[in-house]
């Protein structure tokens, strides 16, 4: 009501609440604000968490293998295997150890030791399925004499093959070539 006792129109009665409300409304947006920008805040350190852990496992991968190639190069391929073996453990990205578990792997086979290489790329397998682990599996059970094997393992790699890869019809020409040859069909 206006001073006259007159009722007051409705845009002068939402001044007049806009009015004796302004500290409220202030206090509201501030925290719309605060929200909004701890949001971003939060957002921005989550990601930039995800990032420096994927570039510390990157740094992992790449000096083990370093330090790896240089023990296998001076005939200790057993200290490659423990150097892998200790970085393993501190992985913490799946694909990473898969793919620290194929170098050991591929370090057990240079070495001769085949059954150390089969235990280190099915361990491979069990964190990260693909055709190059499923094609280094074949390819151990071929060298130890088993061709049943190898053959399920090469068609387990035709089928994981990227069709859309530049290479993937090529790969699965080879695979098939090795089933193919394994089988007798081909000499």
């Amino acid at each position: 009501m206006d001073p006259n006792n007159q009722p007051l129109k409705p845009k002068r009665k939402f001044r007049e609440f806009i009015k004796r409300k302004k500290w409220l409304i202030i206090i509201i947006v501030a925290l719309i604000i605060c929200v909004a920008v701890g949001g971003w805040l939060f957002d921005s350190n989550q990601k930039r968490a995800v990032e420096e852990k994927q570039a510390q496992q990157t740094k992992l991968v790449t000096e083990t293998i370093a330090s790896a190639q240089k023990s296998v190069a001076s005939g200790k391929a057993s200290d490659a295997v423990k150097t892998i073996d200790n970085a393993i453990k501190l992985t913490t990205d799946v694909k990473s150890r898969s793919y620290l578990q194929l170098v050991k792997s591929t370090t057990y086979y240079n070495d001769g030791n085949y059954d150390g290489a089969l235990d280190a790329a099915l361990a491979s397998e069990a964190n990260n399925r693909d055709s190059n682990i499923e094609q280094v599996i074949a390819t151990i059970y071929e060298q130890k004499g088993d061709k049943k094997d190898a053959v399920n393992y090469y068609q387990k790699a035709i089928g994981l093959v990227d069709k859309s890869s530049p290479t993937g019809s090529s790969d699965i020409q080879y695979y098939q070539n090795k089933i193919d040859y394994l089988n007798g069909v081909k000499k």
